[in-house]
């Protein structure tokens, strides 16, 4: 899978304003008429959430957007035209920020939402009347970052070699690399669940956390902000990990992680689940720890056998069901 693209920087430029006309009729030898129209209005810089955009990709190749300017005015009290404002199509749930004072300036979750991120000079004003004619204002500029939240239903978050991959492509055929050691995942990969009824749940595996992920090590913990826009999260756990010596430290880890990283995520409806039943050296870890998470429901998978996801995914479906309504 491509790299997904979740941050990009740009440079924004609205249309400056057309210049004023100085333009004089003569009337008697010594008798002017000033009859110079005022220029158009530069044209404003917009941001757009649109449902056929479905990734910043293109901002990596395309840097630097303009509106175009306001027309001069004519004489004959003739005004100018305003610039065409420019609409920059992203995809819903891109926020855009000013990057100068990193100010949100609006979260554009639904398609269709929109704002204006520059606006385009005044136009000039012209000599009619008796004015002094000038020249038309610029239009404001700035760097603007925008940033995705990936449009995931579910998240799958788990200490690294939980088997994340496995689910996610057990479950959406996402063909997302696996592997037996830590740290295959490098990014957020994506898949889409079909349920019994034909609807579609939308999955996300994030790169493994561990103790040191906050200080930067690994994969850090940059991609967590995509569990803002979360409905679920699944919290997959190996009784055989080697970042943890028990599941209980494998939990506590992760929900001390989200704490840290934003403690809002633990208000998200969370599932805990032990993957890898298939192992017996696993089982009897289980078997032996007897680990009950105090809030949360427990689930017993293979991800490589398929035991116990149907109750997983029934419970999922059904979760993602009553908060919908």
């Amino acid at each position: 899978m491509a790299k997904i693209i979740d941050e990009v920087t740009i440079l924004v430029k609205a249309g400056s304003g057309g210049k004023g006309c100085d333009s004089r009729v003569r009337l008697t030898e010594k008798k002017f008429l000033q009859t110079g129209g005022e220029g158009g209005k530069g044209g404003s810089v917009r941001m757009r959430a649109d449902a056929n955009v479905t990734t910043l990709k293109n901002f990596l190749y395309q840097k630097h957007y303009s509106a175009e300017s306001g027309v001069a005015g004519g004489s004959n009290h003739k005004k100018g035209r305003k610039g065409e404002d420019l609409t920059i199509p992203v995809p819903p749930g891109t926020a855009v920020i000013l990057k100068e004072k990193n100010f949100l300036i609006r979260d554009l979750v639904q398609n269709g939402d929109e704002v204006v991120v520059v606006e385009g000079g005044r136009g000039g004003i012209g000599n009619e009347g008796g004015k002094e004619a000038r020249s038309g204002e610029l239009g404001q500029s700035a760097e603007i970052i925008l940033s995705w939240k990936l449009p995931a239903d579910v998240f799958l978050v788990g200490l690294p070699n939980s088997g994340k991959s496995r689910l996610l492509n057990r479950l959406t055929h996402a063909n997302t690399k696996e592997g037996t050691y830590p740290f295959t995942t490098k990014q957020p990969e994506l898949g889409v669940y079909e349920t019994g009824d034909f609807e579609q749940i939308r999955l996300c595996e994030l790169p493994g956390v561990y103790r040191e992920s906050p200080q930067g090590h690994g994969a850090g913990i940059d991609f967590l902000k995509h569990l803002e826009r979360a409905r679920m999260i699944l919290l997959l756990l190996d009784p055989l990990s080697a970042f943890a010596t028990s599941l209980e430290e494998g939990h506590e880890i992760l929900l001390k992680i989200f704490e840290t990283y934003n403690a809002s995520f633990l208000k998200i409806p969370l599932a805990v689940v032990v993957n890898k039943m298939n192992l017996p050296e696993a089982r009897k870890r289980v078997e032996k720890e007897k680990f009950r998470p105090a809030a949360n429901p427990l689930f017993l998978i293979s991800a490589e056998t398929g035991e116990g996801i149907d109750a997983l995914m029934q419970y999922v479906t059904q979760t993602l069901k009553v908060a919908h309504a």
